[in-house]
Order: C-alpha cells, then structure tokens, then sequence
C-alpha cells in the first residue's frame, strides 16, 4: 500500500519491502507477550516508519504529507498522527533536537502505543532514555550510509560521539536486554551486534571518522 499511495518508483519497492520486514522483526521484540494483537501492533508500526522514511528519503516532505497522513489515519490514532506528523515537520526543517535522537523517543512512544505495551514500558524503564539509546544504536548502524548522504547522526557531534558510543554499552547489559525484551532474540541480536561497533568505533575511531 505504501508503494502505490507515495507512488514510488518500482526499482524502490523491493528495498522498503525489505525494511519493512527487517523493522516488524525488531519491533516484535517489544512485545511483552506471545499476543496477536501485539505482533499486529507491531507490523502496522513498521510499515508506518517505512512510509515515513520513503518521505523523508525521498526530500518531497511538503509535496507528500498528505498522502503520509492519509496513511497514517488508516492505521494510527489521531494522536500519534500528530506525533508522527509533528516529528516528519521538525525532520524536513533540519530542527530535530538532541543531534536528533529526539527520533528514536518518538518512534519509541509510536511503536509502544501502537502495540499497547507502553504501561508496562513505563513500569519498566525511563522511556525517553530508552528511546533516545536505541536511536543511538540506529545511528551507528547507519553511520556509513548517513555520513555519505549528509543525514541527521548523532555521531557528527564530535563533542559528544565518544559518550554516545560508551552509552549503549553501559545501558544495555544482558541482564537489561532480557528484562526488556524478554520476547527480543532479533532485537537484542542487533543490539549486541551494535555494541560491537560501538567498541570498535572508539578503538579504532580511524576506521570510520576522517
């Protein structure tokens, strides 16, 4: 749907399917129970944050957001679509706040209401916090890519970059991991493996920042 709804081209459709697919699998790693519901929620969350990155990635923010938010109201409540439109706003002015990890706190707070788990995520953790580290993670994953392109990445703050790499490996510990997603093998696969880079990036920052 969201292919003939932003019109994309169809040389395009294979890689947002396939991020499509790859954010389900994550996002069911919120999941706090083997619930339907919650794996529905979590596949309506992921095709979303696809739309919104086919908007975003595209540059035509302003020319697509009704068809965004069309997609949005068939889907999400009308309060998240005012979060998701909100942040998309924000996003296009280039005024994204916290070297914009703001991102992931929104995402976060979208995922979790959409899969109706965010009660027990606030018996469980600081969300912002949560949010503003897995965002983190997300950067460092993508800091090729985003540093290529010019894209929003926290890790362009060289005042901050080494705080931000030592923050997921102090925040998120195994004992962490398994107490917030206890259902998450690929989400807490991915984060591992993030960690791992994060390491490396501060020991051999040569490697990736020139």
């Amino acid at each position: 749907m969201v292919h003939f709804v932003l019109e994309s081209n169809p040389s395009e459709i294979g890689r947002y399917s396939k991020k499509t697919i790859n954010l389900s699998m994550c996002y069911a790693g919120f999941a706090q129970s083997f619930s339907l519901s919650q794996a529905v929620g979590a596949g309506h969350a992921a095709f979303l944050s696809c739309a919104y990155d086919v908007v975003t990635d595209w540059g035509k923010p302003t020319e697509l957001q009704a068809s965004y938010a069309q997609i949005l109201h068939s889907k999400a409540s009308l309060g998240l679509t005012r979060l998701a439109l909100g942040l998309l706003d924000r996003d296009s002015k280039g005024v994204l706040l916290e070297d914009g990890l703001e991102r992931g706190v929104t995402a976060l707070e979208f995922v979790l209401q959409m899969m109706r788990v965010r009660e027990i995520f606030d018996r469980k953790c600081n969300i912002q916090k949560l949010g503003t580290n897995l965002q983190i993670i997300d950067d460092i994953i993508d800091w090729e890519s985003d540093s290529v392109k010019g894209d929003d990445n926290c890790l362009t703050n060289t005042n901050l970059r080494e705080t931000y790499l030592k923050q997921i490996g102090q925040d998120f510990d195994s004992q962490a991991i398994q107490r917030l997603f206890p259902y998450g093998t690929v989400l807490g696969l991915v984060i591992k493996l993030t960690q791992k880079k994060a390491a490396d990036m501060l020991t051999s920052p040569e490697k990736y920042f020139k």
